[in-house]
């Protein structure tokens, strides 16, 4: 799964030598409209909401499945009169070498 399979108009800032500098991804390609995104008047948990989506829809497009990577959109659950809270998840399973070893806190 690549960037381009959620986000089709994603364009790629390359910094000197090259390599990608910054990701750009047009509200467009969000589903959001300009008044939904603008700096001073958006609100975040739309473009998160919709960029969650974005990529969820794209991992289950996705075939075949990433390996290091699940994404999971829960069921959603009342919250009380008109309201519901959902939950995504995203999981990036990772082997344990020594540095992340070092890492974690002494036992005691």
């Amino acid at each position: 799964m690549q960037v381009l399979d959620a986000f089709p108009n994603a364009t790629f800032v390359p910094a000197a030598g090259g390599n990608p500098a910054k990701v750009s991804i047009p509200i467009a390609d969000l589903g959001l409209t300009a008044a939904q995104a603008d700096p001073a008047t958006g609100d975040i948990r739309a473009i998160i909401q919709q960029f969650l989506r974005r990529v969820t829809t794209a991992y289950n497009n996705a075939n075949p499945k990433p390996n290091a990577m699940t994404v999971a959109l829960g069921n959603p659950i009342g919250q009380g009169t008109n309201q519901i809270a959902r939950t995504h998840t995203l999981t990036f399973p990772r082997r344990i070498d020594e540095d992340d070893l070092a890492l974690l806190p002494a036992a005691n």
